[in-house]
């Protein structure tokens, strides 16, 4: 069993994203590496693109961080994680944390830094925030939202790029078991993650490949977009495709290759406004 810590992203004073550390969640873990990008930014941070750009650092792989339903209440004191680590931007950057009865609130991005064993530069410079706020007219930007199977929302997003079309025309391909990527094919036997996983391994691929200009909101109304295209993406949880849950913990990959080896994840082939879905196909290997 890993250390599990809570990761909870406030922008201005609302939660806009928290996101679930399966393993390595103590300061010095998963933790520290959010301090070397909050190191690596600079004195001057763009706010509005801060939290999506941390989450495009963090999930370099399949597994450990997952999205948790953004409405879902955590208490400080959950003890189900060890560690509750919360991101607030505002004018600056401030973490506080929670472990066992203890906490630490509001620390310095420097503070935070030492809190986590990464060295801080002589030079630092404690980094101001700033928003830019982008809602020119003239500039193109779509609106995402990710939710789970029952409608819950992961997290909505602004995205200033032609997302829709980036992701359709590239044949962006969901996978469990390999992660996430543009027009190829994984083997979905073997897996261990989810709909949790892929909200924000495709909250990564929007950074990545369509625009690092990703705001994440803390709230959306689809009835307020106007002429603004909306992409609602609903994920089909892949574990359904299974006769059982234990026929994937028991079987080692490469075994029983006629019942479960052969499925696999085809990914999205068509996202359109309003609604996309995972299309799973069972193919020969």
């Amino acid at each position: 069993m890993g250390t599990h810590s809570l990761l909870v992203f406030r922008v201005r004073n609302k939660v806009v994203l928290k996101v679930f550390t399966q393993f390595d969640g103590y300061p010095s873990g998963n933790t520290a590496d959010i301090a070397r990008f909050l190191l690596e930014l600079g004195p001057e941070i763009v706010g509005d693109y801060l939290v999506a750009g941390i989450v495009a650092a963090l999930k370099t792989k399949p597994g450990n961080f997952y999205a948790i339903v953004v409405d879902t209440a955590v208490e400080a004191d959950d003890e189900y994680y060890d560690y509750m680590f919360e991101f607030d931007v505002d004018d600056c950057v401030k973490v506080s944390v929670n472990w066992d009865d203890e906490q630490i609130s509001m620390m310095t991005v420097r503070q935070f830094c030492t809190y986590c064993e990464v060295d801080v530069p002589a030079s630092f410079i404690e980094p101001t925030v700033a928003f830019k706020e982008l809602d020119d007219e003239s500039k193109y930007f779509e609106y995402v939202t990710m939710v789970d199977e029952q409608g819950h929302t992961f997290f909505h997003a602004k995205v200033f790029g032609e997302w829709n079309k980036v992701l359709s025309e590239s044949t962006l391909s969901i996978h469990i078991g390999n992660g996430i990527g543009f027009g190829e094919q994984y083997n979905l036997y073997a897996f261990a993650n989810g709909i949790d996983c892929l909200a924000l391994q495709v909250l990564k691929l929007s950074v990545e490949n369509v625009c690092k200009e990703v705001i994440l909101l803390p709230d959306f109304d689809p009835h307020t977009a106007g002429n603004v295209p909306v992409n609602k993406i609903a994920f089909y949880d892949p574990k359904h495709l299974f006769r059982s849950i234990s026929d994937m913990e028991e079987n080692a990959p490469g075994e029983n290759q006629n019942d479960l080896a052969t499925r696999r994840l085809h990914g999205i082939h068509h996202i359109f406004n309003g609604f996309a879905s995972v299309k799973v196909k069972t193919m020969s290997s």
